[in-house]
């Protein structure tokens, strides 16, 4: 049953956020994360490495990929190149926004919060809002907002690090999941 209110949040979500996918010029940073994805989907496509290599898109070229959490865009060439999309950032900000119910029902679950307080979590969770978009409401992600891409990747793992976290130190078992879920939040976004 829980589940299942879940998968209406993440519906609804979904549903009333659908324009997300329209192709429109972005006037936030999602321009910046198109961009290294597209450097890094040509390097895969000629053989050569996403890790390493001068990223010349952004003010006089830096080795973008060695300073800054690249691994989003990594995953999301490799995605692309899959799919066979040049769109990934625009469906992955939709899919990562309008799932974040989902990561926040596992995460109240590891946390050891009851399904019916972990279902409230989750349906209310998008309602989250600050004033300046730079925490995890829509407005950081989306077009209206500041296009923070990279930061929805780990936004959407941090609730499952805090559990499995949280689990950890009050059990003391399950040291790999949970360095490895923290880890995993590090590398999406510090």
């Amino acid at each position: 049953q829980a589940w299942a209110g879940v998968l209406i949040a993440t519906t609804w979500n979904l549903w009333v956020t659908r324009a997300e996918l329209t192709t429109v010029a972005r006037p936030n940073d999602t321009s910046v994360h198109e961009a290294m994805v597209g450097w890094a989907s040509a390097r895969i496509s000629r053989g050569d490495s996403p890790f390493d290599g001068w990223f010349p898109d952004l003010a006089l070229g830096l080795p973008q990929f060695h300073h800054y959490q690249s691994l989003p865009h990594i995953i999301a060439a490799y995605a692309g190149a899959l799919f066979h999309t040049d769109r990934i950032v625009d469906i992955s900000a939709w899919l990562l926004w309008g799932t974040w119910p989902v990561a926040v029902y596992m995460g109240a679950r590891l946390l050891g919060l009851g399904k019916s307080a972990a279902l409230a979590a989750a349906i209310l969770s998008p309602l989250v809002s600050n004033v300046d978009f730079y925490g995890f409401e829509m407005g950081s992600y989306m077009w209206r907002g500041n296009g923070l891409w990279s930061q929805a990747w780990g936004m959407w793992c941090l609730p499952i690090a805090f559990g499995l976290g949280t689990r950890y130190i009050q059990t003391g078992s399950g040291v790999a999941p949970a360095a490895g879920a923290v880890a995993l939040v590090g590398a999406l976004h510090f």
